[in-house]
């Protein structure tokens, strides 16, 4: 086993548990905006100004690609910080950590939602629930839609663990170059994924959104990012910069909704759009990481610490959005559900709703673990 942990490196920027939290309040706005274009109708009279906000909100599901493309960059972050100091990885002691910090509240939330299925009125899906459990929920919903239960958004669980299943070992193997070489292989998977679900006409929000290989396009420019800031002296520039970057980043993952509408419900018939779209998606993500690395700045307590929830936050949002949606029937039952005063509600109260369930667990069930999982770290992150 590495030296303990009490002797290692740290690595932890908070700035980053900032930008956890915006992309996790994004996917929330998903959840919560109108589902479909026909939903729009009381926010204007114009069908192309509808569009647009079908569109802009359905952009705000990118969230969870810079979830993918965060998580790239800092497990291979700290895997090439490790190689650094020890001259090797323990395969052993990364998967042990990875284990502590997702399947504890990940099966406690499965657990939940099986029980969730026989105790209400929701429809069973038995099928659904083991493909889960074998951490493959995203092949469910690529082949067979998305499950009508609060565990629906664990299907991106299934894609960072498959992608947990090759980093290391190409990481202890040959470095920074390997990963290299793996991104650029995950890029080539990702193209040829495309002009396959292309050929089949695939739906483009749910079976080509959930594929592995589609959304590995965000965890390449994550591995890319992580090698270059690794390689590079510490990147730092000024305030205008910055904003100018970050404009730019928005402005793809807005592009990718508004112009190559990567993100409707239709089937998928353009190639050269969903390529496109998605790179354009993985560039977006990679440009939000470096924009809050390159000038350090001290962010509110209550923001990073919302940050440190986000695991709990993105687990819980669905639970707490069925829970208000049941408020708002009971208490404003004349409210139109396309209306914007409702997605305001909605938002508001699902946003309060997944505060407190996700503080909770953190506090009682993710903590242990975490510190736990502390024992055995050899490149310390962020802090319990």
């Amino acid at each position: 086993m590495n030296p303990p942990a009490k002797n290692s490196d740290h690595f932890y920027r908070p700035e980053l548990d900032v930008l956890r939290f915006i992309a996790f309040f994004l996917v929330l706005i998903l959840h919560t905006s109108p589902p479909l274009l026909d939903s729009y109708t009381a926010w204007s009279s114009s069908p192309s100004v509808r569009l647009v906000f079908y569109r802009l909100f359905s952009s705000a599901g990118f969230g969870l690609s810079i979830f993918f493309c965060l998580s790239a960059y800092l497990i291979a972050t700290l895997l090439l910080r490790e190689r650094s100091r020890t001259g090797d990885i323990s395969l052993k002691a990364f998967y042990i950590r990875r284990i502590l910090r997702i399947w504890p509240l990940y099966f406690a939330a499965l657990l939940a939602g099986f029980l969730r299925s026989y105790t209400g009125h929701l429809q069973h899906y038995p099928l659904a629930f083991l493909f889960y459990v074998f951490l493959a929920g995203n092949w469910y919903c690529a082949i067979y839609g998305f499950p009508l239960n609060p565990i629906l958004p664990l299907w991106s669980i299934s894609v960072e663990e498959q992608f947990y299943l090759f980093i290391p070992l190409s990481a202890k193997r040959g470095g920074h170059r390997m990963l290299v070489i793996v991104a650029a292989v995950l890029v080539i998977f990702f193209l040829t994924c495309l002009a396959v679900l292309v050929h089949l006409h695939a739906v483009k929000d749910d079976a080509v959104w959930t594929n592995s290989f589609v959304q590995f396009s965000a965890f390449a420019s994550g591995l890319l990012l992580a090698v270059w800031l690794h390689l590079s002296p510490r990147p730092k520039s000024s305030l205008g910069m910055q904003v100018s970057l970050g404009s730019a980043a928005a402005a793809l993952l807005v592009g990718a909704s508004l112009i190559f509408h990567i993100r409707d419900h239709a089937p998928a018939t353009s190639w050269v759009s969903l390529a496109l779209g998605y790179i354009a998606v993985s560039v977006g993500c990679a440009m939000c990481i470096y924009v809050f690395l390159i000038r350090p700045w001290k962010p509110f307590p209550f923001v990073i610490y919302l940050g440190k929830i986000s695991y709990g936050l993105y687990v819980f949002h669905s639970w707490a959005i069925g829970i208000a949606k049941v408020i708002l029937l009971h208490f404003l039952p004349s409210i139109r559900i396309d209306s914007v005063t409702y997605f305001a509600c909605l938002l508001t109260l699902s946003f309060l709703g997944t505060l407190f369930m996700a503080s909770l667990s953190y506090r009682y069930l993710e903590s242990p673990f975490l510190r736990l999982k502390d024992r055995f770290a050899i490149v310390l992150s962020r802090p319990v």
